[in-house]
């Protein structure tokens, strides 16, 4: 776990990202506050490690930033590239919340956000595609990768959860 809150303290630039199966924005934010948490804050007495804003920054502008794409994207401002979420408020999670960006780094989820825009064109409707259809190409998707994890010479290293909690039972 990187010192984010140092850095950020420092000015050093860093964005938010993972090289693993998280593929929920709102869900890394929260994961990288609470490593945060866990890692540095604990000793320090910290239970906010840089408040929400700082996730929220990171994870948009600041990482924009950190990989030179700042120019071009990351905020929301005349002459960049127009990629925003717009995010149901109104939901039990943030309706009543006296602080937002706490809230959407630690209640935010990808089922409040309402449409996805790339290039300032609605791409995402309530978690629906606009103009094709999604839920073919996950057909074809999954069809398709089923026949190639079949044809691949995988050995698996470890058991599949399931398979580990059936011989876990067995015991």
């Amino acid at each position: 776990v990187a010192p984010a809150t140092a850095m950020a303290e420092r000015g050093i630039r860093f964005g938010l990202g993972t090289d693993g199966t998280r593929g929920d924005g709102f869900r890394l934010a929260d994961a990288a506050e609470f490593a945060q948490r866990i890692a540095y804050g604990l000793t320090t007495g910290d239970s906010s490690c840089g408040a929400g804003w700082t996730w929220l920054e990171h994870a948009t502008a600041g990482g924009a930033d950190a990989v030179g794409l700042g120019a071009r994207t990351g905020t929301v401002a005349p002459g960049l590239a127009a990629d925003f979420l717009l995010v149901d408020l109104t939901n039990p999670e943030l309706a009543l919340s006296w602080d937002v960006p706490w809230e959407l780094v630690r209640r935010g989820n990808r089922d409040q956000i309402t449409a996805v825009f790339v290039a300032g064109r609605l791409r995402l409707w309530h978690g629906r595609p606009v103009g094709w259809d999604g839920r073919a190409l996950v057909r074809r998707a999954a069809e398709l990768a089923r026949t190639a994890v079949e044809r691949a010479p995988i050995t698996r290293a470890h058991p599949t959860s399931a398979q580990a909690r059936q011989r876990s039972a067995a015991l």
